[in-house]
């Protein structure tokens, strides 16, 4: 009995790590605070992608249902430092929507190391910056993120 106890243990073990290796490689990896996504971006070099959003904003949860869940934008949010603060329940929250004037949800900007936004040169030379406000398909915002690397790389 007590064998059999030990291996139903060690079965449960490898079933719940192996679930959770595959739910790892399935999501996007968020960091917690804003405060550790400029630390962790100096560290890795990797640009931020900061979302902005509340839990009563509809474009919100069908920007994380449709386009965060897609396997090829989770693929590529590797390269960036991913952080989500709902603006009405975390402590950042109010602070970053005033500093980046975010004025509807969801609001995804693409921020260096220092939290400075990241612009992009449109065709007139000008520099715009790199965010979405709204929803995006996961094509749309695809083309959103490999805007986002190219311009990291080349300010």
């Amino acid at each position: 009995m007590k064998k059999i106890f030990i291996i139903t243990v060690a079965i449960s073990f490898i079933i719940i790590n192996s679930l959770s290796i595959y739910s790892n490689n399935r999501s996007i990896k968020w960091v917690d605070t804003f405060r550790e996504a400029l630390i962790i971006s100096r560290k890795e070099n990797k640009p931020i992608m900061l979302d902005l959003y509340t839990d009563w904003c509809p474009w919100c949860k069908k920007l994380d249902e449709t386009t965060f869940t897609n396997k090829d934008i989770i693929a590529k949010s590797s390269s960036f430092v991913a952080v989500k603060i709902n603006v009405e329940k975390s402590n950042e929250g109010p602070y970053l929507a005033r500093r980046y004037a975010v004025r509807s949800y969801p609001d995804v900007i693409i921020l260096d190391s220092y939290g400075e936004v990241i612009k992009a040169k449109i065709e007139d030379e000008s520099l715009m910056p790199i965010r979405i406000t709204g929803y995006a398909e996961p094509k749309i915002f695809m083309m959103f993120m490999d805007e986002a690397l190219y311009s990291s790389k080349n300010r």
